[in-house]
């Protein structure tokens, strides 16, 4: 599959149709296993279709990887499964392709799709990961924006309709006592209630403290919004015309390849467990060790340094710390001399 080119937008844009294939050996990399790196390298590649539908975490440019919501593209309707409720027609046809059992307008696109009988799932929605690269998206098959909202809203509507479907074939569980947690707030809301009603604390050393940990609190977020380690990582290009992408695959190709790397990230850590619980045995005669339990796996040692875009992230935040706590500290004086309003 042909690289990124260089170019001034972040690569892929939001409503784009890329051609996409999941790379193995990249998704397992920071495993660090010789073994899953074997059996990646040899893992069948099977190409996929689909549109960026748009960014699944902040965009930071000066991380390794970004991370996006793709819906892919099939041919013809989705099966139907009663047991999860759904319906052939919870899917939406691609123009040139028209046909739809209720009739739905299809999606437009700039320029029309290499294939016909094209169809989007209501339910075939993706995340993946994609290495950081910039290509500019001229020639690409573009969806309107007007139509990303509307095909959002059709996915939100289709996926109310299948959940009341399911709901009402379940049988209905018998009344329960009112559990000791109904009425309570919410852990966000209560969190946010407790804020409100605590006192700033007056001590310049509190002030610090508290303002530190805000920092920190910000600098978790942002290492939130990292895209995991292992996530499914992906090739993609804007070129739909190539000769790896003949026939539209089936999307549950690519759920069964995503269930085997999820397989066999589980059993080289739960793998790597058993070896260290060995080791301690081997060590220590079988005596109960804190190495012997689960946290036995090291942790990776790409996370051994901060990646350099965090580390910019604390020097801002503590910079802004720093100007914040000297206001605090020249204005407190003069705060101490308040006369009270008689």
């Amino acid at each position: 599959m042909s690289k990124p080119a260089a170019g001034t937008l972040l690569f892929p844009t939001a409503g784009a149709y890329v051609a996409f294939s999941i790379d193995a050996e990249m998704t397992l990399e920071a495993l660090h296993d010789e073994h899953v790196a074997e059996v990646t390298k040899n893992m069948q590649t099977k190409y996929f279709v689909g549109y960026v539908a748009k960014a699944d975490r902040i965009i930071n440019h000066e991380s390794e990887f970004q991370s996006f919501r793709v819906e892919i593209l099939r041919e013809g309707f989705p099966p139907r499964s009663e047991k999860e409720g759904i319906e052939a027609d919870m899917c939406t046809p691609v123009w040139p392709t028209t046909e739809h059992p209720s009739s739905r307008a299809p999606l437009r696109t700039n320029n029309p799709l290499p294939w016909n009988n094209c169809y989007h799932s209501s339910f075939d929605s993706i995340i993946v990961r994609v290495p950081t690269a910039y290509e500019d998206a001229e020639g690409a098959v573009m969806l309107l924006p007007s139509e990303i909202s509307r095909h959002e809203t059709i996915i939100e509507s289709d996926r109310q309709r299948a959940y009341a479907t399911f709901k009402s074939r379940q049988p209905i569980p018998p009344v329960e006592e009112t559990s000791a947690s109904d009425g309570q707030i919410s852990p966000r809301n209560r969190s946010q209630e407790s804020l409100q009603n605590e006192l700033l604390p007056d001590d310049d050393r509190d002030s610090a403290k508290s303002a530190q940990e805000f920092a920190q609190a910000i600098v978790n977020m942002a290492e939130m919004d990292r895209p995991p380690e292992t996530m499914i990582t992906v090739e993609m290009t804007y070129d739909l015309t190539g000769s790896y992408v003949q026939t539209l695959t089936d999307p549950q190709e690519f759920y069964i390849e995503k269930k085997a790397l999820e397989k066999l990230e589980q059993d080289t850590k739960t793998a790597a467990i058993e070896r260290a619980r060995r080791l301690d045995e081997e060590a220590f005669g079988g005596a109960p060790t804190q190495s012997s339990a689960p946290q036995a796996i090291a942790p990776k040692a790409v996370n051994a340094t901060p990646v350099p875009w965090l580390t910019r992230t604390r020097q801002r935040i503590a910079s802004i710390l720093d100007s914040i706590l000297a206001r605090f500290r020249r204005s407190k004086p003069f705060a101490s001399h308040a006369t009270p309003p008689s």
